[in-house]
């Protein structure tokens, strides 16, 4: 079978991976724009299963989990290089009733540890995720995905001129998507523009933390990525570092003193979401063609697990054993 995968960002190259995986006699070619800004490109990201509130996994959460994990350790395995932290990510909890969602949800799941000696917050340990560099993720992941046999190609493609070539077409372009109107013109698509900010914090910390925005270790001592915005508004995919600012350091208020924080850049992505639920979008548009959109902010949990139910779905050319939950 012909396999075409368009966009080369979290999706593209777990889709790349678990095909040949699924079946090395796949012929894979996957299509990629090099010039083009993705939301993949970001340099650290959190990966856990938790809803943003921490009041309970998200759909198929643990399951999702442990296939990015399994996706992580195979990249890491194959380059010999470290692309992930494999400490726990703390949930912190400021009022009662987060303080009781996460101790209830601690006594529920194992991976989960709840701890109530600050006065100040509550601290869920979670055992079981990790701070991804995603930058280095990616380059060992299509490093990977090269070994395996996969045919990466610089080139701007349309959907409609790979259709006769291919036995089956994947889009998975990431915001790129809403450029093509007869694509996404029946798909609950809400688009949102995303900064971060990398800084500088005089004090280490010892865990990537979660609280009303997030901060995400680095590879370097001493620096962090601090998130995010969440633009429904916006005139341009700029960065906009005067924005990020007031935006996300008011978030992490409680836990960083402003002058602590030495701002060193910023990056902003465009990225689609899904406007009725948070999950990402498979969409069979066309016999041979199919979408996959609306990662999100949880593209790093759901990547590898959406891309394994569409490779046997294309092993088993039955497109109905995707979970409907994914489905539009």
């Amino acid at each position: 079978m012909k396999i075409a995968v368009v966009g080369a960002g979290l999706a593209g190259l777990a889709l790349a991976y678990h095909l040949k995986q699924i079946n090395q006699d796949f012929d894979i070619s996957l299509f990629d724009t090099p010039s083009l800004k993705k939301a993949s490109d970001i340099e650290s990201g959190l990966v856990h299963p938790l809803v943003s509130d921490g009041s309970r996994f998200c759909f198929e959460g643990k399951k999702a989990l442990q296939s990015t994990l399994r996706l992580i350790d195979a990249v890491e395995k194959f380059s010999g290089k470290t692309v992930s932290l494999k400490e726990p990510i703390v949930k912190l909890a400021w009022t009662n009733r987060e303080k009781q969602n996460l101790s209830l949800l601690a006594r529920k799941h194992e991976g989960l540890c709840y701890d109530s000696t600050n006065k100040k917050f509550g601290q869920l340990f979670i055992s079981c995720a990790r701070t991804i560099f995603v930058k280095d993720y990616l380059f060992f992941l299509k490093s990977l995905c090269l070994n395996l046999g996969v045919n990466f190609i610089e080139k701007v493609v349309t959907p409609s001129e790979l259709e006769s070539s291919y036995d089956l077409v994947i889009l998975a372009m990431g915001a790129n998507v809403v450029n093509y109107p007869e694509i996404t013109q029946n798909l609950p698509l809400q688009v949102l523009k995303g900064q971060t900010l990398k800084v500088k914090i005089q004090r280490q910390l010892p865990y990537s933390t979660i609280s009303k925005g997030y901060i995400a270790k680095t590879k370097n001592p001493n620096e962090y990525f601090l998130g995010s915005t969440y633009e429904r508004f916006f005139d341009t995919d700029q960065e906009d570092i005067e924005l990020a600012k007031r935006q996300i350091l008011i978030k992490l208020s409680n836990i960083l003193e402003t002058d602590q924080v030495d701002v060193l850049s910023c990056f902003s992505a465009v990225r689609v979401c899904n406007k009725q639920r948070h999950l990402p979008i498979i969409s069979q548009i066309a016999e041979k063609t199919v979408v996959v959109t609306a990662l999100g902010s949880r593209g790093i949990l759901y990547h590898s697990f959406i891309a394994e139910q569409i490779a046997l779905a294309a092993k088993t050319r039955r497109f109905a054993i995707i979970k409907k939950e994914f489905i539009s």
